[in-house]
């Protein structure tokens, strides 16, 4: 946040990129983690910064820019995200048959033959879940930038309309987090 205003961008990590129906999410910096987990040899955490806005790959030198070179180039997150993505499931989607489980063992994800016979819906899903492992983009975000109810509670009872009457024995049961038994 800036000042009091809420500033939403990938680059800060509040937001994270999801599908409820093939159970997965990330955020930039947990999709950059799982680059440098595969690759190594660089800072996820530079990789995370570069996947947002207009920065582009150039492949030739193997450095970033923020011009496309030759005119014409996919943004970081098209080339680094969401080709990989769609290449990810039009391989699930297409080719079980034929190649998926050579493409995936080169990702270091395994599914056995029974699996493979899953329907497509339950085999992309579980394609997903084995890629993206645990929701912990998703976890991180909230964890970074969701305060704790301890932390939040004054400002809660002082910031929402609901809690402006004079109550003042329940605004301190917010603030204090304390539960009352019934």
């Amino acid at each position: 946040m800036y000042g009091s205003e809420l500033v939403l961008s990938p680059l800060l990590g509040n937001i994270c990129f999801a599908s409820a129906r093939y159970r997965f999410s990330f955020t930039l910096q947990s999709f950059a983690d799982l680059y440098a987990a595969h690759y190594g040899g660089f800072q996820a955490k530079k990789l995370a910064e570069r996947l947002w806005g207009d920065i582009y790959f150039i492949r030739e030198k193997r450095t970033f820019s923020k011009t496309p070179e030759g005119g014409v180039a996919d943004r970081t997150f098209v080339e680094f995200v969401l080709e990989p993505l769609y290449k990810l499931i039009a391989q699930t989607v297409g080719d079980v048959d034929t190649s998926l489980a050579d493409t995936l063992s080169n990702l270091d994800i395994f599914i056995s033959k029974t699996e493979l016979k899953d329907n497509i819906p339950s085999l992309l899903r579980n394609v997903c879940r084995k890629f993206f492992g645990p929701a912990t983009g998703f976890v991180e975000m909230i964890t970074q930038h969701i305060p704790s109810p301890v932390t939040n509670g004054l400002n809660k009872v002082t910031t929402t309309a609901l809690y402006s009457h004079e109550i003042n024995k329940l605004k301190l049961d917010i603030v204090m987090c304390e539960v009352k038994d019934k």
